[in-house]
């Protein structure tokens, strides 16, 4: 349905990188299927542009034990990549045991921009981009 209505699909793996790899293929949706909260690391994340898909990345890319994640997203496109903070749940440290809020898509951002080794205004611009061209610009 989503495809007839040029929708994106939003797609949250959760230890079933393989079924849902099967399934993502076989939709053909490209950078419309949004990988939701990627966890992934570098061996699936490779796999999973190779679907043209876009990664989103949410507060456990700020956690320290988070390295193949991290090394996953140094694999993942900048131009089909996203930042989302998964609220209420999955808060970035410091605040790890409070609920989270919107605000804290800046420290997924930062994260970001330490892996990609740019600053975290180009990982806001490029994010933001994205987001725009997947769902479309706000009103």
């Amino acid at each position: 349905m989503a495809s007839s209505l040029a929708k994106p699909v939003i797609v949250h793996c959760r230890d079933a990188f393989r079924d849902v790899y099967d399934a993502v293929a076989a939709a053909g949706l490209g950078e419309r299927a949004v990988m939701h909260c990627w966890t992934g690391g570098p061996k699936w994340t490779r796999r999973f542009d190779e679907l043209g898909v876009t990664f989103s990345f949410a507060g456990p890319l700020t956690y320290a034990t988070a390295d193949s994640l991290r090394l996953g997203a140094a694999a993942a496109p900048p131009e089909r990549t996203l930042v989302e903070t998964d609220t209420p749940y999955l808060t970035p440290p410091p605040h790890r045991h409070l609920p989270n809020e919107p605000l804290n898509v800046r420290r997924v951002g930062e994260a970001l921009s330490d892996i990609w080794g740019v600053d975290v205004a180009e990982v806001a611009r490029v994010t933001t981009e994205n987001a725009e061209r997947v769902f479309g610009r706000p009103r």
